[in-house]
């Protein structure tokens, strides 16, 4: 007969090996990881590729001026926000093609670059 000590380590190995299968399960699933990551990105539609907006900056008199290329968005769809020393520079366009026989494509671009000013830099309002 087992006694109340051979009973709980008998439970105690078995949870045991039940936590390193799982171990062993949650590592085999991050060894495939890189190879499903690669795969879903080699698939992403070329409207789904993420594109780095170009900007530049350039020393100006006693200032500094950054230009960035927003081509593609009106005004409207710009906002630029200065909080502390950081210049939050957004812009969002959505656009809707119809083709003429009920289908559709729906186009979002979206960019946030974030700059940080020098010291000193002064919040215009």
């Amino acid at each position: 007969m087992l006694s109340d000590r051979a009973i709980k380590s008998q439970h105690d190995r078995d949870a045991l090996l039940k936590n390193l299968q799982g171990i062993e399960a949650a590592f085999e699933r991050l060894e495939k990881l890189p190879n499903e990551i690669f795969e879903k990105v080699s698939q992403t539609a070329a409207s789904d590729v993420v594109q780095q907006v170009s900007y530049a900056v350039e020393k100006e008199g006693g200032g500094f001026a950054s230009t960035l290329d927003a081509k593609g968005f009106s005004p409207e769809e710009l906002s630029i926000k200065q909080v502390g020393r950081k210049l939050h520079v957004c812009g969002k366009t959505e656009k809707r093609e119809e083709d003429g026989e009920g289908s559709y494509s729906h186009r979002v671009q979206e960019f946030r670059p974030e700059f940080v000013l020098p010291v000193g830099v002064i919040q215009r309002r």
